[in-house]
C-alpha cells in the first residue's frame, strides 16, 4: 500500500512535468523575467520546483524512516526546501554580480581612457562582459536609448535588478551629467574600493569555509546513521519511528539541527558582510 502511495505520487508529478514542457512558453524575455525579479521564476515554475524538492524529501524520509507518515511529512517540507533553494540561487547571482562589478569598473574606464563618451563605452564593453552583468547592462542601454539619461536607466535597472553596486555607477553618472567631471578616475577609485572590499570577502570566506563544512557534515550525519541503521537493524530504529517517545526525539533533534545551521549561518553571513 505504501510503494502504491509512492507510485501514485511519482507518477502524478511525471505526468504533470510532462504536460508543462509542451505547454509552457518557449522564450521568455529579459524584460518578463526581470519583472519577476530574477530568482523567483513564474508561478508554475515555482509548483514544478515544490513538487520535485516535495518528491525528493519524500523519498529520503521514507528511505531513512519507512514509515508514509514521514514521507507525506517529507513531501510537505519540500515547500521550504524550495524556497531555500531559490534564495541560494539568488544570492549566488549577487556574488556574481558582486565580483564582476570591479571588472565591469575597470573596462569602462579603460575604454573612456581610449576616447570614448561615456554612453559609446557602455556601449563598446557590453557585449564583453560576463553573464549576468551583460544583460544587466544590456537593459541599460536599451532604456538609455528610449530617451532616459544614464543615470535615470541606471537607477531604474538598479531598482529591478536589486544590485545596489550598482548604485555607485548611477551616481557617477548623475556627477557628470550635473558637473561634467573626470569619470575615468571617479570609475577607477571605484574599482579600487571594490577589488579591496572583495579581497576581505574571500579572505573572511576562506576562513569561515571550515565552519561551514563541518556544519553541513554534523547536519547530514545524523541521518544518515539512523538510515543506514534501520537498514542493518529495523527492529533496533523501529521504536523512534513508532513510538510517541521516539517521534518526540526525532522532532528535537530536527528543530536542533536546523536550528544549529541557521545560528552559524547568520554567524557566517555576519562575517562576510
Amino acid at each position: 500500500m505504501e510503494m502504491l502511495l509512492l507510485a501514485c505520487l511519482f507518477t502524478f508529478l511525471f505526468v504533470y512535468l510532462l504536460v508543462w514542457h509542451f505547454a509552457r512558453p518557449k522564450e521568455i524575455s529579459v524584460r518578463e523575467e526581470w519583472s519577476i525579479k530574477h530568482a523567483e521564476g513564474t508561478g508554475i515554475t515555482k509548483v514544478i520546483n515544490i513538487l520535485i524538492c516535495g518528491l525528493a524529501c519524500a523519498l529520503a524520509a521514507y528511505g531513512v524512516t519507512g514509515e508514509i507518515t514521514f514521507a507525506v511529512i517529507g513531501f510537505l517540507g519540500g515547500y521550504f526546501i524550495a524556497n531555500w533553494l531559490a534564495k541560494r540561487r539568488q544570492k549566488t547571482r549577487e556574488e556574481m554580480l558582486r565580483t564582476q562589478y570591479g571588472q565591469v569598473l575597470s573596462a569602462l574606464a579603460s575604454a573612456m581612457q581610449g576616447g570614448l563618451m561615456h554612453y559609446q563605452a557602455l556601449e563598446d564593453i557590453t557585449p564583453t562582459l560576463p553573464q549576468p552583468s551583460k544583460n544587466v547592462f544590456t537593459e541599460i542601454l536599451a532604456r538609455a536609448r528610449t530617451g532616459s539619461s544614464l543615470h535615470q536607466a541606471t537607477k531604474s535597472v538598479t531598482e529591478v535588478v536589486q544590485w545596489k553596486d550598482l548604485e555607485s555607477m548611477a551616481a557617477a553618472f548623475k556627477m557628470y551629467e550635473a558637473t561634467g567631471c573626470n569619470l575615468v578616475e571617479v570609475f577607477n577609485y571605484l574599482a579600487d574600493v571594490v577589488r579591496e572590499r572583495e579581497s576581505d570577502r574571500k579572505y573572511v570566506s576562506a576562513v569561515t569555509a571550515q565552519v561551514r563544512t563541518t556544519a553541513t557534515l554534523l547536519s547530514f550525519l545524523p541521518f544518515i546513521l539512523i538510515g543506514v541503521t534501520r537498514v542493518l537493524s529495523p527492529e533496533y530504529t523501529a521504536p523512534l519511528f513508532t513510538t510517541t517517545g521516539g517521534i518526540v526525539v526525532l522532532v528535537f533533534c530536527v528543530l536542533a539541527v536546523a536550528i544549529g545551521n541557521r545560528i552559524v549561518n547568520k554567524m557566517v553571513e555576519g562575517l562576510c558582510v
